[in-house]
């Protein structure tokens, strides 16, 4: 009886726990007031009810701050306990409302990731434009300075001067250095201000002003065409590796000079470079400048020769002229001095005679003896025209110093020994007489043909099978063999 009596008080103080709970919570209190609500009622219940009232509202406090819901459902929820014989169904619907949480945020995170993949991507795509925007002149310098800048062994101006680069020339940048760089360009290597630099794009706009375009052949015979266009007639043909001078560049072809010839090649077949000059040494100035007053000192003298030649030329005519002139008056004296005495002596007049008809032959055979014998031999003219081998091949050109072509070369050789020749190779072919190939001798002219069989380059013969010559652009007078090419006949100037 005792135990029963006090089972039903502790119930008792248990349904008036709850009801205390439930009537003491606020409609509108937030889950916190709820809480500290809870904990004083729990202060005045003793035993076992308040164990399980702490309990309880812990767990209800959870639901209510997982479902942000005011204190009528937290009511409602009490009661569900309790007409289900304290069956914990709040932690049925915690659980379910922690799991739709979970969801929502496995949702918004994937969401995250989703945009975060985006905007990864949409940064690749970007580094890739700025990837394909790098200039390929990125690490190289022009000079845009006028004539030309200092290049320095420090980064400052208070440094010695190792080098110039001049206007147009290039060079490869090393390192940067503030407002300096440090560049290498030819045999110089330094230190530039990065103000008197084209760099990059700006570079690249530059190509066109500075750069040198060469076309090397990439194929065992191309031909070189008339026109922009595979039926059009075909000039020359040239082999693998031989490099050639652009002169300009179209979309599909390469306009270039080839000895007298100016056609065009394939840009299918060809590899197309560009060459800047580099920068100059102290050292390697004034040895270009020394090697400059030479060559301008026999300019000099090539051209005082060429005009002491001519000279001399004009005198020895001259002088032929006179002596043809005095004979020729001799002539007439005498015819007239035979005529006043034709009342003398038979004998006396024929003497006069005899003496004023032997003079003319005697005058007129040293006249032929001294035009066809001026004391110059092809060796002559071979050590002459030897003294100019390494000079750039320009053409148009006749400086055996400053740059000729092939016929430009030829005629300038011989006019220093007073032989005026023809301009063109083609016309170069009819001076002189026609010598066979097989008795060829130095001084002798070598003539060659392109393709369709028209003379288009000239070369003088040196000796042991040998040919000096200005040949192409980009390149040198030179010394090679004489069948480099098969010549088509030879011509001697001196005989």
């Amino acid at each position: 009886m005792k135990s029963d009596s006090l089972m039903k008080v502790t119930a008792c103080v248990l349904t008036l726990s709850l009801t205390l709970c439930t009537c003491c919570i606020p409609v509108n209190a937030s889950a916190s007031t709820v809480v500290m609500k809870t904990e004083v009622v729990n202060t005045d219940i003793i035993g076992s009810g308040r164990t399980v009232v702490c309990e309880e509202s812990n767990k209800e406090e959870e639901v209510v701050r997982t479902d942000n819901v005011d204190s009528a459902k937290y009511a409602t929820a009490v009661t569900d306990k309790e007409d289900n014989n304290g069956e914990d169904i709040s932690n049925t619907e915690t659980k379910t409302e922690e799991g739709q949480t979970a969801e929502g945020v496995t949702e918004e995170t994937q969401a995250e990731v989703t945009e975060t993949g985006v905007e990864q991507q949409e940064q690749t795509e970007v580094t890739e434009d700025v990837i394909e925007q790098v200039s390929e002149y990125a690490n190289t310098g022009i000079s845009v300075a006028d004539p030309y800048v200092n290049v320095r062994t420090e980064p400052n101006t208070d440094s010695e001067v190792r080098g110039k680069l001049y206007q147009g020339s290039a060079a490869e940048i090393v390192e940067q250095a503030g407002e300096w760089v440090k560049i290498k360009s030819g045999s110089v290597e330094g230190y530039i201000k990065t103000e008197f630099l084209a760099i990059g794009f700006s570079a690249e706009e530059l190509i066109g002003k500075y750069g040198k375009k060469h076309a090397t052949v990439m194929t065992e015979t191309l031909n070189v065409r008339e026109a922009q266009d595979n039926t059009s007639r075909i000039l020359a043909q040239v082999g693998t590796d031989e490099v050639y001078n652009v002169l300009e560049e179209s979309e599909e072809w390469v306009k270039v000079s080839i000895d007298d010839i100016v056609g065009y090649l394939s840009k299918d077949y060809v590899k197309i470079d560009v060459e800047f000059d580099k920068a100059i040494s102290i050292e390697e100035e004034q040895a270009a400048l020394a090697a400059q007053a030479e060559k301008e000192r026999l300019e000099r003298e090539a051209e005082e020769a060429r005009i002491a030649a001519q000279k001399a030329e004009q005198e020895r005519l001259a002088r032929a002229k006179a002596e043809q002139e005095k004979a020729a008056q001799a002539r007439k004296e005498a015819q007239r001095q035979a005529a006043q005495s034709s009342n003398s002596s038979s004998t006396t007049n024929t003497t006069k005679t005899e003496i004023a008809d032997n003079s003319t032959p005697s005058t007129s055979e040293s006249s032929s003896s001294s035009s066809s014998s001026s004391g110059t031999t092809g060796q002559d003219v071979v050590n002459y025209a030897l003294q100019f081998t390494g000079v750039p091949y320009v053409y148009g050109g006749t400086s055996l110093t400053k740059g000729a072509d092939c016929s430009g070369f030829t005629q300038s050789v011989y006019a220093h020994f007073g032989y005026g020749l023809s301009r063109t190779s083609g016309s170069q072919a009819s001076d002189g007489k026609s010598v066979s190939l097989d008795s060829i001798q130095p001084g002798d002219l070598l003539f060659y043909t392109n393709s369709s069989g028209s003379i288009n380059h000239v070369a003088l013969y040196i000796g042991n099978g040998k040919v000096v010559m200005q040949s192409k652009t980009g390149d040198v007078s030179k010394v090679v063999r004489y069948n480099y090419r098969t010549p088509c006949k030879a011509r001697r100037i001196i005989y």
